[in-house]
């Protein structure tokens, strides 16, 4: 396949003369909206390319033409062909370093706001005490409990002794035992 290096500065200089935009002759020819634009960095184009690019605008073939390459045979096309390749393959991740930075940009901000967030939650989360003082005014509300009673019920939504007890002297429960040897019980209230 031969390729052409088409004069840019001359085609956009036509394009222009005819209000015509890149993007609307790289639609035309069936590529992608930035394909003209992407023609200054790689002028180098197949001949047919640039014949259908004159037959568009309407003018000779060829009259895009700054130099014609004969196409390579051999070693010489493969090592040309593995070049143009790798050309392609920098642009592209040239293009991606952008986005990269981008992604990482934004997955960093969105950390931020997530430990915000969390700290905003920390704030209304209760302690172990503020927990078991809560516990014990709900259990406490209706009077005298069993100890035994208050124990197992805090065993079993969790509450640690030591937040219990804590709680019981923060929010002033008494407690009072009745009885004597087997028969002796513990009570536990809040006073009015």
């Amino acid at each position: 396949m031969n390729t052409v290096i088409i004069d840019y500065d001359k085609l956009s200089k036509v394009l222009a003369d005819r209000g015509k935009t890149k993007k609307w002759l790289s639609i035309e020819l069936g590529r992608s909206g930035t394909y003209i634009v992407q023609m200054k960095q790689n002028p180098e184009q197949p001949e047919q390319i640039e014949k259908l690019i004159c037959m568009v605008l309407g003018m000779d073939a060829g009259s895009l033409v700054v130099q014609k390459k004969a196409e390579a045979t051999g070693e010489v096309a493969i090592l040309t062909n593995l070049y143009r390749e790798i050309q392609k393959v920098a642009q592209l991740v040239e293009g991606l370093q952008g986005d990269i930075e981008k992604i990482r940009n934004k997955s960093n901000a969105n950390t931020i706001q997530l430990e915000r967030i969390r700290d905003c939650v920390k704030r209304f989360e209760k302690s172990d005490c503020e927990n078991a003082m809560d516990f014990l005014k709900r259990i406490l509300a209706d009077g005298k409990i069993k100890g035994e009673e208050v124990l197992l019920r805090a065993d079993a939504a969790e509450i640690k002794r030591a937040d219990l007890m804590k709680a019981k002297n923060d929010i002033g429960v008494e407690i009072v035992t009745t009885g004597y040897g087997k028969n002796q019980k513990t009570w536990w209230f809040i006073p009015n």
